[in-house]
């Protein structure tokens, strides 16, 4: 009788102790997430920023054109690769990039 008592409190033990490794898990995964997505927003502050000094280039463009600086096509073209890289800095969906690991319950 005392090994039938001893072994039902060792398997309890080691289910609980299985939960617990489960709620731990689930619990890093959450935390890492949280930490993930706020440098991530933290980087779109900066991306932003980025995006907003390189476009400001253009009118400088548009200014060295009507001083004859560059030509109309030297502009334009200058203009659509300052937009292609404008386009690469554009902010990211953080939420959708780190996606929840947690399986749902």
């Amino acid at each position: 009788m005392a090994y039938l008592l001893l072994a039902i409190v060792i398997a309890f033990t080691f289910a609980a102790q299985r939960q617990n490794a489960k709620d731990d898990s689930a619990r890093i995964a959450s935390n890492t997430r949280i930490v993930l997505i706020a440098g991530c927003e933290r980087q779109n502050v900066l991306r932003s920023t980025l995006q907003e000094l390189i476009l400001a280039g253009i009118p400088q463009t548009e200014k060295f054109v009507k001083e004859g600086t560059l030509t109309q096509a030297q502009a334009n073209r200058s203009i659509v690769q300052t937009r292609i890289a404008a386009r690469k800095l554009a902010p990211t969906d953080c939420v959708k990039t780190y996606p929840s690991l947690t399986p749902k319950k």
